[in-house]
């Protein structure tokens, strides 16, 4: 069971739908809980509602037999489940990101400056190595398909390779420091 809009803001109805057929079972023009109270005591079978959170709803299915079962339909445990989870969140981050809050340990700082520094020199020089292989095992003779398989790489990253002609380090640098 659930409501929909006629014309938004203006009109809506209440849609009832079977949950093993997922066919429509019934249409009625209002949300008013009387009317689907009434509709509801013309279905007896039913056993079985999943609804949205409307008090109304809850309402006019409890008038109609206490026996119902009711529960919440996926889309609306989902978006609960998002909206406290949100909540949550929002009640451990501040609202406003001030940087100059946090402190940080001198050491920690100088040291992961350090690893942020030689990071990418060592990547490079590894490429680099790697590069200068690649051209060595293709100037001995060997097919590009077998430097691929003994560096473990594709075959792509060794056509690559061979046009290579200086060091990914010396291509990266910006006109300030080259």
């Amino acid at each position: 069971m659930d409501d929909f809009a006629f014309k938004k803001r203006l009109s809506y109805g209440t849609i009832f739908i079977d949950l093993e057929t997922n066919k429509p079972l019934g249409l009625i023009p209002t949300r008013d809980s009387a009317e689907v109270t009434k509709w509801l005591l013309g279905h007896p079978e039913i056993c079985l509602i999943t609804r949205d959170g409307s008090r109304g709803y809850a309402k006019a299915v409890h008038d109609a037999s206490p026996t119902i079962q009711q529960v919440a339909d996926r889309w609306h445990v989902l978006h609960q489940l998002f909206e406290a989870s949100k909540k949550a969140i929002y009640s451990c981050i501040p609202r406003k990101w001030n940087a100059s809050s946090i402190t940080v340990d001198k050491k920690v700082e100088t040291t992961l400056a350090q690893e942020s520094d030689s990071v990418p020199w060592n990547r490079s020089e590894e490429r680099w190595q790697r590069i200068q292989q690649s051209q060595q095992l293709f100037s001995e003779g060997y097919r590009v398909a077998t430097i691929a398989r003994k560096l473990g790489v594709v075959r792509n990253t060794v056509y690559s390779d061979l046009n290579q002609t200086v060091s990914p380090y010396e291509e990266r640098a910006s006109p300030d420091t080259a």
